[in-house]
């Protein structure tokens, strides 16, 4: 296993760190035995969210062990006693006394930046947490590399979480040199692009030195050969995943000629297959948060969420797509030639037949 310093927190890292959220789709016993072999393997990054519901199956795994792990998990609350109480619902599900980085969770827009640094607001909670040896550190998470790069250069944060994959690259020239220049560490999350990445390898091979690797593999390969990229997340469920993804780690760097042929491949595999996150569509004339709709389709086909009433709630952000006015402007801007009308409505129509009780009933 390959290790990193992750910027300046003095933490040493495996560069292959674990999502938390597939466990949301194994069992306990399943997700401690993937969890169990990671750690075999020198794996020692394991990334949590009270949004995935997973943390109890986490702390448990890592039982034991807690001196030899980096634990992370995130909040997407943005009032100071709601942060306060899920920290400490956090605590309790991973069984730990402190969380070594706390991130605040999918930021987006300027105006809620200003609510992040406002005095009282949400990083003087995490500044007052550090003080009481609750988190060590403080990260950010987020889709939108404008919103990474405002926190960044608040100088208050230790990390930043984005998405960066052979389709969505653009963190090459702003997020990425923005945290070196700081000090600062970069988390790869969307390495798979939210399962564009996860085709069959006899259907969509890549050819890197004359052989051929998974589209999956690709993607990863892409990933680490980039030095600036401190820990890039795995969604794995089980051991042969864990396994599969660290033998890229023995595999030498692409060079800038294969890089480059992985990037055009990439092009044809993303057309019609699936939303990258990468917000060309936004802003939507009347507010509708497209890629949030997409995010929601990913759960309910890849992870079954419809079990789940803690991912489904994101489905509920107004406005729904009722509001929608078919105007077109986010087709002409798609890349990818998604149905973005059609899709819309879909989701709608599953969330109004679900009827899931939001994630603040379930679990606050």
């Amino acid at each position: 296993m390959e290790y990193r310093e992750l910027g300046s927190t003095g933490l040493k890292v495996s560069r292959i760190g674990l999502g938390g959220f597939a466990f949301s789709i194994t069992t306990r016993k399943e997700s401690e035995r993937a969890i169990h072999r990671a750690l075999d393997l020198g794996i020692n990054y394991f990334d949590n969210a009270r949004l995935y519901g997973t943390e109890n199956k986490v702390g448990s795994a890592l039982k034991g062990r807690r001196d030899k792990v980096v634990i992370a998990s995130k909040c997407h609350f943005r009032d100071p006693r709601e942060i306060e109480s899920s920290l400490e619902k956090s605590l309790r599900e991973l069984s730990t006394d402190y969380i070594d980085i706390y991130h605040i969770h999918d930021v987006k827009s300027e105006e809620e930046f200003f609510e992040i640094i406002k005095p009282g607001g949400v990083l003087e909670t995490y500044e007052r947490f550090k003080r009481e040896g609750k988190i060590r550190f403080i990260g950010a998470t987020g889709h939108d590399n404008q919103a990474l790069v405002r926190i960044l250069k608040t100088g208050r944060v230790d990390l930043v979480m984005g998405r960066y994959n052979p389709l969505t690259r653009d963190v090459e020239n702003s997020v990425i040199p923005l945290t070196r220049r700081l000090g600062k560490g970069f988390i790869v999350i969307s390495a798979l692009a939210w399962g564009i990445f996860s085709v069959p390898a006899e259907a969509y091979p890549f050819e890197i030195a004359g052989k051929d690797f998974p589209a999956a593999e690709a993607s990863f390969r892409y990933i680490l050969s980039n030095p600036d990229v401190d820990v890039v997340l795995a969604g794995v469920k089980n051991e042969r995943e864990i396994e599969e993804l660290v033998t890229l780690l023995e595999l030498p760097p692409l060079n800038e000629k294969e890089k480059a042929r992985v990037v055009w491949d990439s092009m044809g595999l993303g057309k019609g297959s699936g939303c990258t996150q990468c917000g060309v569509c936004m802003p939507c004339p009347e507010g509708i948060d497209i890629p949030l709709y997409f995010r929601y389709m990913t759960y309910l086909k890849e992870y079954h969420s419809d079990q789940y009433p803690a991912l489904t709630w994101q489905a509920y952000a107004p406005p729904f797509s009722k509001a929608c006015t078919e105007c077109g402007v986010c087709i002409e801007r798609c890349p990818f030639e998604l149905p973005i009308i059609e899709t819309l409505r879909e989701v709608d129509s599953i969330a109004e037949k679900m009827r899931h009780p939001t994630y603040r009933d379930e679990y606050d």
